[in-house]
Formats: C-alpha cells, sequence, structure tokens
C-alpha cells in the first residue's frame, strides 16, 4: 500500500501531508482519518482496538456493527511487512477536541465480542470445548468466523449454560480444557485461532529477534525497554475429586508449580466435583500451569509493527543474562507516539513455560430446577427410559432447544449396593433437580412433582390415604394405608403376580376374620410338618378331593362320621370295602372277623354264610338255634364227636334210605 496524505475533515485545519501510519477502512468502503489509537491483544481475552477518528457527518447508527479493517500502512515499515486487524464497531462516540476537530472515538473488536451481549441457557451434550464455541457461533449468527487450531481434548456428558453470558461462558469452557484463544493466525486478521497449550504454538508468523539498547545488532529489533518480573506462586498443586462410576475418591499430585526455592510453601488444594478428562493427565497439568503463568514475565516496549499473540521473541542482552532467551508473545498494546510512530508495549513468558489461561469461576446454580423426564423420539408419557442404572434424561424449562440433559443420577432414600430404595422416574414425570455444590455440571434429581397432568394416585381433598402406586399399563400395584377413623386399611393389590420369599420365619396374627378368595388354583408345597389347630369346628367344602398320603394317617376323634350321598369306598390293593345305601360289600382275597369277647352277626331277614368250604368253630360250645334249623349237604351230613346228642322236645324224626344206628 502506497503511502497516503494524511487527511483532515475539517476546514480551517493544518493540511499539510503527512505520512499516513495506519489505514482505517469501515464496511470496505468508507475511509476514516486516525487521529489516535491504542489496540490491545492479550492471550485468551478479547481484544480492544480504541481508535480516533476526524469525522463530522457520518451518523453514529451507521457506523456501530459495520466491520472495520485497521491497517498499518507498509510503505512506512520498509523493514518489516505490517500487520493489520479487523472486528466490529462494538460503539461510536462523537466529540470535539481542543483543537475544535470534530473527532469519534471507536470500539472496535474482533466478531466473538458479540458474544458478549449474549446471555442464553442451553444443554450441550456429547461436545467439547470447541464445539459448544462454534455452537456458540452459530447461533449467534457467527457462522463466518474461522475457527482454526486445536481441537477439543474431551467429550463432556453434559455441559449446563444457565443465565451464563456467551462471551463468558466459551472462555470458561476453554480455559478448563486448556485451551487458550487469539485472533490472526499471521494470514487473516479474521481468524480465530483455538490453541492447547499444553503443545508449541502454530508457526504462523515469523520468529522476532529483539536486542536490548546495550546490544548493537542491526540483525535485530532493538527494544526501548525490557523488564524482567518474577513473582512468587504457589509451590505444589494437588486436585481430588469423587468418581461416582467408581463411588471413590481420586487424588491428583502434588505437583510442582513453581521455579522458586524457599521456605515458605505455599500450595494450592482444590476438591473438583466435576472433571474433563483424566485427573492426572489433563486436569493437573492444565492447573500446574496456570498456577505457574504469573512466576515469571518479560515486559518490553519496541516500534515493529507486526507483533502477533503467539508469535516467539528471542531477546538477546549482554547486560542482563537472565533476561536473553526465547519467549512467547502473550499480550501487546499498539498506541501512536509522537504523532506519526507507533510504538508496542509487549509481555511475554519463557518459551519453557506453558500460558495456560487462567481457569475462569465457574457461575453457580442456586436454588432447585423444575424440569420434565424424556426418552426416545417415539416414548410416551409414563414409559421407562432409564439406563442400566437407573439414570434418566430430563429438559428443563429454561432449555429452548430440544436437547436433552446427559444421564442423571436420582437420589433414593437408601442406596446400597444392590439393595435399596428405586423409584425411577418415567418420561413426562416433572423432577426436581439440584445440583451438587451449585455446579451446573453436576445435576442430580431430588424429587418429583405431581401436576394438573399427572395427579396423585389418591387424590381427593383431605384425604387419609398415604401410600403408592406404580402403573406401567393396565391395572397398577399398589400399597396403600387409610387412616380414616374407624376404617383403618393397609391394602396391597398386584396388577398381576405377587410374590412373597421369606428366608426363615412368616408369623401372622388375625384377631378376628382371615378371608382368603382364590380364583383358580392353589398349591401348597410343606417341605416338613403342617399343623393346624382349630379351636371350634372346620368345615372343607369341595366338588372333589383327592389326599395321597406316601406313608400312614392317623384320624383320632372322640366321633368320626363319613357320609356319601351315594356311595363310600374304602380300597387296600385288591381289597376294599364298599358302602351303599343299600349294603355294604367287602371283596378281598380272604377276610377275618375276630372279637375279644363276642362277634354277632345279626339280620332282620335273611343271613347267608357261602363259601368253597365253611367252617364254624367255637372254643367251648358251638349253639345253632334257629326256628327251623336245616343242616343238609348234596353229598353227605355228617355230625361227629366223641358224644353226641340229638334230642327234640317233641318228636324226634330219623330218615334216609338206609338208617344206621349203631
Amino acid at each position: 500500500m502506497g503511502a497516503m496524505p494524511h487527511r483532515r475533515l475539517n476546514e480551517g485545519h493544518d493540511m499539510s501531508e503527512a505520512a499516513i501510519l495506519i489505514k482505517l477502512v469501515v464496511d470496505k468502503k468508507q475511509e476514516l482519518d486516525v487521529a489516535d489509537f491504542t489496540l490491545r491483544e492479550v492471550l485468551s481475552e478479547i481484544p480492544e482496538y480504541r481508535v480516533t477518528v476526524y469525522d463530522q457527518d457520518t451518523a453514529l447508527d451507521v457506523l456501530v456493527g459495520k466491520p472495520v479493517t485497521l491497517e498499518f500502512v507498509e510503505d512506512v515499515y520498509s523493514d518489516a511487512t505490517p500487520r493489520d486487524f479487523a472486528g466490529l464497531i462494538m460503539s461510536a462516540e462523537r466529540a470535539v477536541d481542543r483543537s475544535g476537530s470534530p473527532v469519534l472515538s471507536l470500539l472496535i473488536q474482533p466478531r466473538l465480542a458479540v458474544l458478549g451481549l449474549s446471555v442464553h441457557s442451553a444443554i450441550y451434550q456429547k461436545k467439547d470445548a470447541v464445539d459448544i464455541l462454534k455452537e456458540v457461533l452459530a447461533r449467534n449468527g457467527l457462522s463466518r468466523v474461522t475457527v482454526s487450531g486445536s481441537k477439543g481434548k474431551a467429550k463432556r456428558d453434559t455441559v449446563i449454560q444457565f443465565n451464563e453470558n456467551d462471551l463468558s461462558f466459551v472462555r470458561r469452557i476453554l480455559a478448563e480444557e486448556g485451551l487458550a484463544f487469539y485472533v490472526h493466525d499471521g494470514k487473516s486478521a479474521e481468524t480465530l485461532v483455538v490453541h492447547d497449550v499444553q503443545k508449541p504454538f502454530p508457526k504462523g508468523t515469523e520468529p522476532l529477534k529483539l536486542t536490548d539498547t546495550e546490544l548493537s545488532d542491526v540483525s535485530r529489533v532493538a527494544a526501548e525497554r525490557l523488564n524482567l518480573r518474577r513473582n512468587l506462586r504457589a509451590d505444589k498443586v494437588e486436585l481430588t475429586h469423587y468418581d461416582p462410576e467408581k463411588a471413590d475418591m481420586a487424588t491428583a499430585g502434588p505437583s510442582i508449580a513453581s521455579e522458586a526455592k524457599t521456605t515458605e510453601t505455599p500450595n494450592v488444594m482444590e476438591y473438583r466435583h466435576v472433571t474433563i478428562g483424566d485427573l492426572k493427565a489433563a486436569e493437573l497439568k492444565v492447573l500446574a500451569s496456570a498456577e505457574q503463568r504469573p512466576e515469571l514475565a518479560l515486559t518490553g516496549q519496541c516500534e515493529h509493527p507486526a507483533m502477533y499473540i503467539g508469535q516467539e521473541i528471542d531477546v538477546a542482552s549482554t547486560g542482563s543474562s537472565d533476561i536473553a532467551g526465547r519467549y512467547m508473545l502473550v499480550g501487546l498494546t499498539y498506541v501512536m507516539v509522537r504523532g506519526n510512530a507507533l510504538s508496542c508495549r509487549f509481555e511475554a513468558v519463557p518459551s519453557s513455560h506453558i500460558p495456560a489461561p487462567e481457569r475462569l469461576p465457574k457461575p453457580l446454580i442456586a436454588g432447585v430446577h423444575n424440569a420434565i423426564v424424556v426418552g426416545s423420539s417415539s416414548a410416551k408419557a409414563g414409559d421407562v427410559a432409564c439406563d442400566a442404572m437407573g439414570r434418566v434424561q430430563v429438559r428443563f424449562f429454561w432449555d429452548k432447544s430440544s436437547n436433552p440433559s446427559g444421564y442423571l443420577r436420582v437420589a433414593e432414600p437408601y442406596a446400597g449396593s444392590g439393595y435399596g430404595a428405586q423409584f425411577t422416574p418415567r418420561v413426562g414425570h416433572e423432577v426436581l433437580v439440584s445440583f451438587l455444590h451449585g455446579d451446573p455440571d453436576a445435576p442430580v434429581i431430588t424429587g418429583q412433582l405431581y401436576t394438573e397432568k399427572n395427579k396423585p394416585p389418591f387424590a381427593e381433598k383431605n384425604t387419609t390415604k398415604t401410600g403408592l402406586r406404580s402403573k406401567l399399563e393396565g391395572d397398577p400395584n399398589e400399597l396403600e394405608f387409610d387412616d380414616k377413623e374407624g376404617a383403618e386399611l393397609i391394602g396391597l393389590r398386584a396388577a398381576k403376580d405377587f410374590e412373597l420369599i421369606v428366608t426363615e420365619n412368616v408369623t401372622r396374627d388375625v384377631k378376628k376374620l382371615d378371608t382368603t378368595t382364590i380364583g383358580e388354583d392353589c398349591k401348597l408345597d410343606i417341605g416338613k410338618t403342617w399343623d393346624i389347630k382349630v379351636a371350634d369346628a372346620q368345615t372343607n367344602s369341595a366338588k372333589s378331593r383327592s389326599s395321597k398320603i406316601t406313608n400312614a394317617e392317623d384320624v383320632s376323634a372322640k366321633e368320626i362320621t363319613l357320609s356319601g350321598s351315594s356311595k363310600i369306598t374304602l380300597k387296600v390293593g385288591s381289597s376294599k370295602i364298599e358302602l351303599t345305601s343299600s349294603g355294604i360289600k367287602i371283596d378281598a382275597p380272604q377276610v377275618s372277623v375276630t372279637g375279644k369277647s363276642k362277634v354277632e352277626v345279626k339280620s332282620n331277614a335273611s343271613l347267608a354264610l357261602s363259601g368253597l368250604t365253611s367252617k364254624l368253630e367255637a372254643k367251648t360250645a358251638l349253639d345253632l338255634k334257629g326256628l327251623n334249623i336245616n343242616a343238609k349237604g348234596s353229598v353227605m351230613v355228617k355230625v361227629e364227636g366223641p358224644m353226641a346228642e340229638i334230642s327234640g322236645s317233641g318228636m324226634l324224626t330219623l330218615k334216609g334210605a338206609m338208617t344206621m344206628i349203631n
């Protein structure tokens, strides 16, 4: 770019020609004369370019929000290619200076500064800091911003932004991952560079060689001033964390954070309830680097027109050997001096140090938030949608996106290893969410709320009922407690199956009536004995009954009555006794009837004894008595004994074809 006259717009002003130091163009169309400027850039901060220009005609509302380019004029600096700057006019203020010239004070910042005007509440899931940065930029209409450099270091399960300024939010999450940012990659002033400070800075710009005023070296740029500052910092850093996945404490460190050797041993010990990446490999390194960064810093001033954040500086010094060395530029401020020259005040850290960004405080979330449990896109209200740990996803009412949270743990009244209470919220349930230690990235469900859609199971005014009712579809499972006076009740109702397993004993004490109704079958399997004691009467009623006793059955009673409306059968093997309304039938291979004192067989009609052979025997006397007695043998009738007597009180008849009396 060629030299241009320094043109002032007000009439009567000195119009003498002068070399233009910096060129300012608004929206690629309007060029304004620069009267003064202060251009400041710091690693991981939003640059501020404050410029005073001569103008008396342009309306302020025309300027605000317009893109601007700033360029150090190349013809003025023949020994180096000067750098440029770019941004938006964030504010414009009209004033009149001492000379009476109308001037505008402009605040110009890179497009990233627009994020400072936005406040949002949102949830980001399975994303790292760079992913989130790009999403926030797109939400603010800044998709055109080119983001280059390092990738994010850890995909986070859930990141919550709540009523937080977008700029503060992205600065915070970048710093949490040890990512610094700056503008200008050495080629474009519009490029936003994200850099992992654990790695070397990208070689987008040439290293700058400086020398102090005591050393004359034509190959180096003379620095007007060099200052080396060392600060006392914490000696060591250490981190602790509770890992809910392992249900155990984790510790990282201590790690040395200072090069100073002192008798004092200040240290930093932080508890991190939420970690990003590995506690030792990531979090501890970032913390130690952030603590060490302010320990040693080089500040200086020179007139070089092409200094960039992240640029390497090689300093030579004869008088101060501790100043000589390699540094990394982390801050710079360009100002106008002597009316037509520039000066750059800069800050750098040794190349051996890691310029980690300061970890910014995370805004705390106070109170309890309500949210709705969500599931898959096809899930409907009441569906179960939890992972193997009983965790569920929610959508907060303040989140305007459709993004659910990650899986949140659910607080229970009792939680052990494989035992405890479990009441898992379901899709559509309104839940209460608290945040551990107030951390927005540590949500936990602490309760549930009934709504007009989801009413209590015992919803009635002044209800005396409490309990729980579980339901997916159809009938519910229910445990009910009713404290209504005179009608107190504990009700247990199963929608389908009921299972009761007792390792040892069960005791039931029913003071009055015990009623059990079984719709279909009942099976009772007793390993040893079954004792039933009934004080009064026991009644069994069944269509049919079958009892199978492996060994013996003993029935003892003062009186036993077996009644059958048609028949009773007693059977053992091939022997049986059959009782019917018409008689008793005994059928067996052998029948024995024995009476200790007397056996009496009596019939009001006839009595018949029949067998292949029949024998009536008495140990003493045998009496056969009847109105008529007939003894008849088909072949022979024989009456025999040591003595035999046949007598008749009336007539005695002996008759036969042949009669023999001996």
